[in-house]
């Protein structure tokens, strides 16, 4: 794949390493792909630019695709902060350099505006009039196959771009463009039913023999016959599946089922062959019997088909790969599939783990809290649910995940199945768990001390006191935690100048006083 042009911005710094939170975020996609329906995929889509502009950080996410003539790029889709105007419908007819780029598969990313180069100068002016300082574009791929382009932009001031964004951006870009693809492929499929239902592209009369008695104007031009050549040929001569045996035993069946729907190939006089849906139906005409046969060209629709499954196949990849445990859930609570990582949290393979109820892997003490979340989960009377819970890993140990379950409906709003996006926070919750110790050990320091000790925060709030503190001004513990300090114990006509000491020892101004 092509790259694009370069910005003469320096290297960017690396930022603290995003990819889990991003590995997350395109699990959490590529699972919504899998169960948007046709309809929802508009709306889909632009939610997650929205989640995009947010995890990157950005003012604008736009989505371009071709027009119908192909000779330009428009914004179908579009997110943006809520303060700037929409984008929709913005088309690139000024920005050429950056059409030829995309319709090359190139990446680019800009820290300004004017490190394009001198040849894109209608660019820079189109972008600089959009109010653009800083973008990275990329181009929307499905297999070998370019569709359009998704780009993040700010508009408030330039930005040095990570060396991973245009990376990240990519792989979202083309779970989008799958999602956009399966959205037009369905709607193509039952634009083809229809079509074929109604009216036919070629309809041909076939005698009993095989012979065909008439032949419409699409039927000639498709075939590439004059309806003279057409009218002295043989099924054999243009279907190679349908010799006589085969041709008889379609017609004998026609006799009793009068109707069959069926694929097929079609070859034309210059000898391509190209797939076909037909419609046969049995007709007596003026006492005579023929096949009526409506011929439809299916090559786009096998063309979308097969996108559909590269998408399908790169959605499973992304499953596979993930850093983050994905399991669907069947609505007796049975797992129906795992991915890797969830079978490397709990410990078993995904043979091991598929037809299992899912409490059989929780831990003993949380069994009927979260089973009973599930049931309702499972049952329709919530959609999510998120909580932290115990399992029980195969060798005996307990991991703790942070558990996250959405439930997917079918067209007709049915439940479905769960999904579960479980994260292990094990060595987290550890880490929480000696801290706890740690402060737990420090009061009891603090406790044991004969004078008052007090541990304030910037905002002049009590985090810490111990005993001595709380009999001295004879109060709880919980009745001074989180109460500003000199508000409750310090005397209003003193208060202004200890606040004054306080504020400036915190911005370092004067060394640690005694006397308050």
């Amino acid at each position: 794949m092509k790259t694009g042009a370069k910005s003469t911005q320096k290297q960017a710094r690396k930022p603290h390493d995003e990819s889990p939170r991003f590995e997350s975020l395109i699990a959490e996609m590529s699972t919504d792909f899998l169960k948007w329906s046709a309809s929802e995929v508009d709306a889909g889509v632009r939610t997650w630019l929205g989640r995009l502009g947010e995890f990157f950080q950005v003012d604008r996410v736009n989505l371009w695709w071709p027009r119908e003539d192909k000779t330009e790029y428009e914004v179908t889709h579009t997110w943006a902060a809520s303060d700037l105007p929409d984008a929709t419908g913005v088309v690139t007819t000024e920005m050429p350099w950056l059409v030829d780029l995309a319709r090359s598969g190139g990446v680019i990313s800009v820290e300004r505006i004017d490190d394009l180069p001198d040849d894109a100068s209608p660019d820079k002016e189109a972008l600089k009039a959009f109010g653009t300082l800083s973008f990275v574009a990329v181009p929307m791929e499905v297999g070998d196959a370019l569709y359009g382009g998704l780009t993040i932009a700010t508009l408030r001031k330039e930005r040095e771009w990570n060396p991973e964004v245009p990376i990240q951006l990519r792989l979202a870009a083309g779970i989008l463009a799958g999602a956009l693809l399966r959205k037009r492929a369905e709607q193509r499929l039952q634009m083809t039913q229809s079509a074929v239902d109604s009216a036919a592209d070629e309809v041909l009369w076939v005698r009993p023999d095989g012979s065909i008695g008439y032949a419409n104007d699409q039927a000639c031009n498709a075939l590439e016959y004059t309806r003279e050549e057409l009218l002295t040929l043989s099924v054999e001569d243009i279907d190679p599946r349908y010799g006589p045996e085969k041709y008889a035993e379609l017609w004998t069946r026609l006799q009793t089922d009068k109707t069959a729907l069926f694929e097929s190939v079609h070859k034309t006089k210059s000898g391509r062959v190209y797939p076909v849906e037909l419609r046969c139906t049995y007709v007596e005409f003026a006492g005579n019997e023929y096949v009526f046969a409506a011929a439809r060209d299916i090559t786009e629709r096998k063309r979308a088909l097969e996108a559909l499954r590269e998408s399908e196949a790169r959605s499973r990849v992304i499953f596979e790969m993930a850093a983050t445990g994905i399991a669907l859930i069947d609505l007796q609570g049975r797992i129906v599939v795992s991915n890797p990582a969830l079978q490397r949290i709990v410990g078993y393979s995904g043979k091991e783990l598929q037809g299992k109820i899912i409490t059989d892997f929780y831990h003993p003490d949380d069994v009927e809290k979260d089973w009973s979340l599930a049931q309702e989960l499972l049952a329709g009377k919530r959609e999510h649910y998120q909580l932290v819970k115990r399992y029980i890993h195969k060798e005996g140990r307990i991991v703790i995940t942070n558990v996250t379950a959405s439930l997917v409906r079918d067209e007709n709003g049915q439940p479905q199945y769960g999904i579960g996006i479980v994260q292990d926070i094990t060595e987290r919750e550890h880490a929480l768990e000696d801290l706890r110790r740690e402060q737990e050990k420090a009061q009891t320091y603090l406790d044991i001390s004969g004078v008052m000790m007090v541990v304030l925060e910037r905002d002049q709030t009590v985090s810490l006191i111990n005993k001595k503190g709380c009999e001295i001004l004879g109060c709880s513990e919980d009745e001074i935690i989180g109460k500003n300090w000199f508000e409750m114990a310090i005397p209003e006509w003193e208060r202004e100048r200890v606040q004054d000491t306080f504020g400036k020892l915190m911005a370092g101004d004067i060394e640690p006083v005694q006397g308050w």
